[in-house]
């Protein structure tokens, strides 16, 4: 990683998720691997901290969502994988060298969707990460489409319900008179927090938008909000979990909000977030427009074709303007969104998928004389 390191290195861990990695002239980078990105930080003398993040990538998700391993160098992470640098909205694209271990694994990932009698994928358009490494029969592979579920992460929302019961969370703010948008979630770079303060100057004070939760950008943002002057903008920082409902129930509306750029939303979106906001019964704003959009599809709110300050401020805007039966048809939709995701019904689902499987292969198993992987 260029960006990273003049020369150096020592990778003290990586198998608790963690790792420092020790530089030449620069002191120690902290480094944390998500499921799907990693951020680094590098620490200044005074306590200043430099962020970037290393973006998703469709080789790094099938490493990352299909196998656990210990590795030392990190170049042997993925093959091919494809890196961003990050500072202050700088985003440049460098190249990690191919690995033949990272080949290994991909050849391993392969095999194991062909020996398997079913595979499970939690976002709708997932299936497409085989067809478009031709791995399927259609384009000349040995893996058979038909054995691959498909099955969301959704919401229990028998425990959504009753945490909206038994937890009411009273915030004065809740009470103000003014079109609410609640965001919900961690406060990180690669969340990119930051818009919703952008987006916040363009609109007056009849909006107000309350952020919920914790991380290592709220230091920066308390600090705009301060310098800035943004009169609109409330860090409500940590709360429990069991305060989401009452917070989600609320809002005038939810903000699903995601860098456009840090992940691949084209196979859509598996997060429970999304199905928290359904359950709370109030209209959606994503900030990114996703593959196999479900906001769209249940006409419970919108998502932005660009990320942008000015396009998300725009759609609120409009969110705000319509009239009462319209808003409140957006609400019964998201309801009705949250009850085809339930968990009872998805877990009844995935139960009837897994039968199906069953019988159907039970004898191509046996036949090849051997138990399914």
């Amino acid at each position: 990683f260029r960006h990273c390191s003049s020369g150096a290195n020592e990778i003290n861990d990586i198998g608790g998720q963690r790792i420092s990695i020790v530089l030449d002239k620069n002191g120690t980078m902290q480094m944390q691997v998500y499921d799907n990105h990693i951020e680094l930080y590098r620490y200044h003398s005074g306590g200043s901290r430099e962020y970037y993040y290393l973006r998703s990538t469709p080789d790094w998700e099938a490493l990352t969502s299909c196998l656990n391993f210990d590795v030392e160098p990190i170049r042997l992470l993925a093959p091919q994988l494809r890196v961003h640098f990050d500072a202050d909205g700088l985003e440049e694209p460098l190249e990690a060298i191919p690995s033949l271990l990272g080949r290994f694994l991909l050849a391993g990932e392969k095999y194991i969707y062909t020996k398997a009698d079913g595979i499970t994928f939690l976002k709708e358009g997932d299936h497409t990460y085989i067809t478009d490494k031709g791995w399927d029969r259609e384009h000349g592979g040995k893996i058979d489409m038909d054995k691959c579920i498909y099955v969301n992460n959704g919401v229990d929302l028998k425990r959504f319900q009753k945490s909206l019961q038994e937890h009411p969370y009273d915030d004065e703010d809740f009470y103000q008179g003014k079109f609410t948008v609640v965001y919900c979630g961690a406060i990180r770079p690669v969340n990119n927090v930051d818009i919703i303060l952008d987006t916040a100057k363009l609109l007056n004070d009849e909006y107000q938008f309350l952020v919920y939760g914790a991380g290592n950008r709220v230091e920066g943002l308390q600090k705009r909000i301060e310098d800035e002057n943004i009169t609109n903008v409330k860090l409500k920082g940590y709360v429990d979990n069991k305060y989401i409902p009452s917070i989600l129930s609320h809002s005038s509306l939810n903000l699903l909000n995601y860098s456009g750029t840090a992940y691949n939303w084209s196979r859509g979106n598996s997060s429970n977030k999304l199905f928290e906001y359904f359950a709370s019964g109030k209209p959606v704003l994503s900030t990114v427009k996703m593959g196999y959009d479900l906001i769209e599809r249940y006409q419970c709110g919108a998502s932005v074709e660009k990320t942008t300050a000015a396009q998300i401020a725009a759609e609120i805007r409009r969110l705000k303007e319509l009239d009462a039966d319209t808003y409140d048809t957006l609400c019964e939709n998201a309801k009705a969104a949250a009850k085809d995701f339930d968990i009872a019904i998805l877990s009844d689902k995935y139960l009837n998928e897994i039968e199906h499987i069953v019988t159907k292969f039970s004898a191509k198993r046996t036949k090849r004389g051997g138990d399914s992987v």
